[in-house]
């Protein structure tokens, strides 16, 4: 399979100011700015070079009214800099900050697990957008569903799903078609699979929404560049691949994806063993006895990462993207209340190990998802699930 050649689910095009996604147009780039919405020459400086480095939509924190108000005086100088980037407020709690942002962005993200909308709020606002010609995002995080559907679903990929496609029909039933849909999680395994339900979801009553894809909480550095990549890649190539019928390629594109993840973990625990380990150490004010216990953990946890962190983590990412989910969830939870838990308990109690031993139920508990997912990927039993 050639994947500048790959086939692309059908989607409704929508517009970011003068970016268009969807359709038959490339994927985009968004990034985010870490400033203080309030500080404007930080904001604008900040969005010109991500700009310049390519990214032609850039989101901004919209926390309140303030914050809200001053995406105008932002706007206004970037379009003076002679820039036309879109531009996007992220608004979580209240519909009237919402409101005020759709005034001057280009994109409003509303999260439903804290937008309230008994009063009309979310139908009035998608009237204002639809008047300025602003797109809005209906952004679900893992982590803080409504209470309601929290409490039927728990905190889970599903759960996920029925929050968003709440407020996608509501939308639907507006006919405003002006919408991006994201599902987003700091753990790559549940963002996989909740992105999956989704499409399957949407499929299932005819929308054909744009998806946003992003990790919530990747991480900084070289951490968060890897725990990026795997999520996003496995989902899009691995599920390309297999949705096309390229076995042989999935195999072949999961097994780079996996050798990057340990590169990145070699070069972070080799980093850990040589000097990192004592630099960060030396930071607190430790006893000796404190310094040789923490250092001894380091180097017994950088050691055992090298050879089970990517398999025992990573590797379960490639599987649920080809949609072999029910697996990996089955040996995760076995496999931690074994290890994790009882054996734990057993060290300590009945036997009156120390803190090391602790650590070895953390590394048994790799050791037996890594075993399980390895026979898992080599037999390629995962290869033969449903791909959405």
């Amino acid at each position: 399979m050639n994947l500048s050649e790959y086939r692309r689910r059908p989607t409704c095009e929508v517009r970011i100011g003068r970016v268009a996604i969807g359709g038959g147009n490339p994927v985009a780039v968004q990034s985010m700015t870490n400033t203080d919405t309030n500080d404007t020459p930080a904001s604008v400086a900040q969005i010109e070079r991500i700009d310049r480095a390519g990214g032609k939509i850039v989101r901004l924190t919209a926390q309140g009214r303030r914050e809200a108000e001053n995406l105008g005086a932002i706007a206004a100088q970037l379009r003076a800099d002679g820039y036309d980037t879109a531009l996007v407020a992220d608004v979580h709690f209240v519909p009237e900050v919402a409101a005020i942002a759709a005034r001057y962005v280009d994109k409003v993200r509303i999260n439903p697990g804290n937008y309230r909308s008994q009063h009309g709020e979310f139908d009035a606002l998608i009237e204002q957008c639809r008047e300025r010609g602003v797109a809005l995002r209906i952004g679900v995080n893992h982590g803080s569903l409504a209470r309601r559907v929290f409490d039927e679903w728990g905190d889970t990929p599903q759960g996920m799903v029925v929050s968003a496609m709440e407020f996608l029909r509501v939308c639907r039933e507006r006919d405003f078609d002006q919408v991006v849909v994201s599902m987003k999680s700091s753990n790559t395994r549940v963002m996989v699979h909740a992105y999956r339900l989704l499409v399957e979801a949407m499929d299932a009553e005819g929308m054909h929404y744009p998806i946003h894809l992003g990790v919530t909480e990747a991480g900084n550095g070289l951490e968060g560049r890897i725990k990026s990549a795997v999520g996003i890649g496995a989902l899009t190539v691995v599920g390309q691949c297999l949705g096309a019928g390229e076995k042989v390629q999935a195999k072949r594109y999961s097994r780079l994806l996996l050798l990057t993840a340990y590169a990145g973990d070699w070069v972070m625990n080799l980093s850990g063993l040589f000097f990192l380990n004592k630099l960060a150490l030396s930071w607190f004010n430790l006893s000796p006895e404190a310094y040789g216990m923490a250092l001894e953990l380091m180097v017994w946890f950088n050691a055992v990462s090298l050879i089970l962190w990517p398999s025992s983590f990573t590797l379960p990412n490639i599987l649920r993207a080809a949609g072999d989910a029910a697996f990996t969830m089955t040996v995760s939870v076995i496999s931690m209340w074994v290890f994790r838990v009882a054996f734990c308990y057993l060290m300590v109690l009945k036997f009156h190990c120390g803190l090391l031993f602790i650590w070895m139920g953390m590394f048994l508990d790799w050791a037996m998802r890594s075993l399980f997912f390895c026979v898992r990927f080599v037999r390629g039993r995962w290869m033969e699930q449903k791909v959405i």
